[in-house]
């Protein structure tokens, strides 16, 4: 029997050869992707979370600047009263849009709370 069965049995381990050769440069530029893809994603991650912890320490600086100037309004002067306050924090508020209110809470001292 050296007929159509035995042509077809010695071509069946060069089909699965190739087959199989096959099934492995697959795999291989699948897999090649897949580093390249995650590569790209985690350059764009960093380079978000770089933006954000810029944004977010421009904003702790920009607080910060707040209340210092504020502490040095009120150890400038013996008395600050609503008018100062509101015209000292009208530029701050103005130039940093994420605060959104600074509140005047007059000191009072003793039984003085129906002074105020």
């Amino acid at each position: 029997m050296t007929g159509p069965t035995s042509t077809r049995s010695s071509r069946f381990p060069a089909t699965l050869l190739a087959a199989g050769i096959g099934i492995l440069l697959t795999a291989a530029l699948v897999s090649a992707a897949w580093q390249s893809m995650m590569r790209h994603e985690r350059e764009i991650l960093q380079s978000h979370t770089n933006q954000l912890r810029d944004l977010a320490l421009q904003r702790v600086s920009a607080a910060d600047e707040m209340l210092h100037g504020l502490a040095n309004l009120f150890n400038a002067s013996t008395f600050v009263d609503r008018d100062e306050f509101r015209v000292f924090n009208r530029d701050l508020l103005a130039r940093h849009d994420f605060i959104l209110s600074a509140l005047y809470l007059p000191l009072v001292r003793g039984g003085g709370a129906d002074a105020v």
